[in-house]
């Protein structure tokens, strides 16, 4: 038998309640990746200022300036290609795990412990 309207329209809003929170979940996440990031990158970049503003002058005597700051800009990269990536990878597990609990509790919600 053919579908009604209502029916049609129905399964139309789901879908769209659906994917608006999808949409809502990935923005979230995406906010949280990028002020996880900059605050890594913040803080590594003050710990190093700290360590160089505290090292001793023989430090700065035995190493080149240039060394010194490849090494800087070479951690500081890293943590901005690196730490974004780690954190998008942990926040997809983590909304994927809370996605599966919900699709459980509303679909098969005697599967769930009591």
């Amino acid at each position: 038998t053919p579908c009604t309207r209502s029916e049609v329209r129905g399964g139309l809003e789901e879908y769209s309640a659906v994917q608006g929170g999808v949409v809502a979940v990935n923005l979230l996440m995406t906010l949280l990746i990028v002020s996880g990031a900059l605050r890594a990158a913040r803080e590594l970049h003050r710990s190093m200022f700290w360590a160089l503003m505290c090292a001793p002058m023989r430090f700065f005597d035995t190493e080149l300036s240039g060394r010194i700051m490849n090494r800087l800009v070479a951690d500081l990269t890293s943590i901005d290609n690196q730490v974004p990536a780690i954190l998008a990878k942990v926040l997809v597990s983590v909304v994927y795990f809370i996605s599966v609990i919900v699709m459980v509790s509303v679909y098969a919600p005697i599967a769930l412990p009591v």
